[in-house]
């Protein structure tokens, strides 16, 4: 009856049972099974759940969670789920929503003024709504890679929180300036259709910026040593201050510590 944590992660559970009782449960990890139904969890009162994880089922449906007042995590990636219900709005507690390799064709989400962190990878997004900006204001990480999303629009300026960015492997063909952006600090960009290699001056509207994923693009040269070139040095002009450039760690220092004791190590031999 006190029991707080329980995980039944990757075993064969089919359906959801003998556990509304546990009404002392914070953690609730479901991930990896083969449930296909929610709705047992709306006879779970379950008032102090915080997390609740159930990706990796064949779940098509958002059901049976909204009462769950506190909880802060909300993990449904990995299912079959096309849309996201209204109704999700009723936990306003959420500060992560994972909801990603899904069918889900829409973005649009209720009001969540406390949600900070939404992926939505791996999805049918192809059309922004603006919606997502203006009911989340406290998102600081935004995780929409793998879709087939155009430019971003003027409204992704509202969330002045944003600190990471993905947009990978969209259907993205510039760089937008969004100088409100003061905190972002990772972009990833790469694997999209920027063609034009003067559109990495627009980097230098995030003042925070230190991370630069855009490998891939047709501006990147692809195997061209010259054009890679030219590339890495655009992107340097207009954010010197970068850590990080695709898969290379720039700017950064390696210390070896050392008493010289490993010199003296017997290396495994062949007889």
């Amino acid at each position: 009856m006190n029991l707080e944590h329980l995980e039944l992660y990757q075993n064969l559970v089919k359906r959801i049972e003998n556990i509304s009782h546990l009404s002392k449960l914070t953690t609730l990890d479901l991930s990896f099974n083969k449930i296909r139904n929610l709705q047992p969890l709306a006879s779970c009162v379950f008032d102090q759940l915080d997390q609740l994880y159930l990706s990796n089922n064949k779940l098509d449906v958002i059901e049976g969670v909204f009462h769950f007042s506190k909880l802060t995590m909300l993990e449904l990636g990995s299912n079959r789920f096309r849309v996201v219900p209204p109704e999700i709005g009723q936990l306003t507690e959420l500060k992560e929503l994972w909801l990603g390799k899904n069918k889900i064709g829409s973005m649009a989400l209720p009001k969540l003024p406390k949600l900070q962190k939404l992926s939505m990878q791996s999805n049918r997004l192809e059309v922004w709504d603006a919606a997502l900006f203006h009911n989340c204001p406290a998102l600081s990480h935004l995780y929409l890679g793998h879709n087939n999303l155009p430019d971003p629009p003027e409204e992704l300026a509202v969330i002045t929180k944003l600190t990471e960015v993905d947009l990978a492997a969209n259907a993205v063909k510039s760089i937008k300036p969004f100088p409100q952006l003061v905190e972002l600090q990772e972009l990833w960009l790469n694997d999209n259709k920027i063609e034009d290699l003067s559109e990495v001056r627009h980097l230098a509207s995030f003042p925070a910026l230190k991370a630069v994923y855009l490998e891939r693009n047709p501006c990147h040269g692809l195997g061209d040593e010259n054009c890679e070139k030219r590339y890495k040095d655009a992107i340097l002009e207009a954010v010197p201050h970068l850590y990080q450039l695709d898969a290379e760690r720039l700017n950064c220092k390696i210390r070896v510590i050392t008493d010289g004791s490993e010199r003296n190590v017997i290396g495994i031999r062949k007889r």
